[in-house]
């Protein structure tokens, strides 16, 4: 008999870091909790008191998360934390490689962060102060400033290769949404933001289009658009008739030097908006 698969629903409680305090299901039960640990994450070995049952209730193995700070994957078999670009150990309270940012991301390359409760590094390459985070997302220039640099970064990466630069930059883009969810940023960065006669359109199409005069079916770019590599939006701002809000500011990566400059190309197509162009 084939197994029975069941789905589960489990509710987090994090603190103000993001780190998860506890998890309960759709009854209200608590499920989960994180063992005691230092401030720097090490698990604590603390004689279990057995004459009185847990009043938060009993843990549920097969709900464990496996997480630690906020971005970290727990290992349970080595004890360290994946954090992304490095791996985190509790131990020391230290990563295990120098911050590939170098002294960008701080004068001490292998800290995580001087005080977990009040700082996190969501990604393994910089520290954030909580405060500062929020206001950075609340900003529409210091995103574009992160943009600009990841942007000429993305395209430093690819040693000549396009496909690669944007593949970097597309990832780049979907660390920074998710820190500005995180803060409640009104803010996000939209990939390929297409525009068609004026209207905001989906940067693809399913359906039969013409390749080499045959039809094919599939995805493809919408036909007569113009699309930016990037553009920052306001969630707040009204949606059109696809649910796509208007580009505040765009940007846009060439390896081509002699393509003509995104800012002549795209500028007045997205209503006269400030256009970004990097290019090596």
């Amino acid at each position: 008999m084939a197994p029975q698969w069941v789905t589960r629903t489990n509710h987090a409680v994090n603190d103000l870091t993001g780190r998860p305090l506890m998890l309960f299901n759709s009854e209200g039960k608590t499920v989960w909790r994180p063992g005691q640990t230092s401030l720097w994450g090490l698990a604590l070995s603390l004689p279990a008191d057995t004459d009185y049952p847990d009043p938060r209730g009993e843990r549920d193995p097969e709900a464990d998360p496996g997480l630690l700070y906020a971005g970290q994957w727990q290992d349970a078999e080595s004890g360290l934390c994946y954090n992304r670009f490095r791996y985190y150990e509790p131990e020391t309270g230290m990563y295990l490689v120098s911050d590939p940012l170098g002294l960008q991301g701080g004068e001490q390359t292998y800290r995580y962060v001087p005080n977990p409760c009040g700082y996190i590094d969501p990604l393994g390459l910089a520290i954030c102060q909580l405060a500062r985070w929020t206001k950075w997302g609340s900003e529409q220039s210091n995103i574009s400033d992160v943009l600009n640099s990841l942007g000429n970064r993305a395209l430093k990466y690819a040693n000549g290769d396009w496909i690669k630069s944007e593949a970097a930059f597309n990832k780049y883009i979907n660390m920074i949404n998710k820190r500005l969810e995180l803060t409640g940023s009104k803010f996000r960065v939209e990939i390929q933001p297409a525009i068609k006669n004026g209207e905001r359109v989906p940067a693809t199409t399913n359906g039969p289009f013409k390749v080499n005069g045959k039809w094919t079916s599939g995805t493809h770019y919408t036909g007569g658009s113009k699309r930016l590599d990037a553009g920052i939006i306001d969630i707040t701002s009204p949606t059109n008739q696809y649910g796509l809000h208007p580009v505040i500011e765009g940007f846009d990566i060439t390896l081509n030097k002699t393509k003509p400059s995104a800012v002549d190309i795209y500028s007045d197509v997205f209503g006269g908006i400030d256009i970004n162009d990097f290019r090596l």
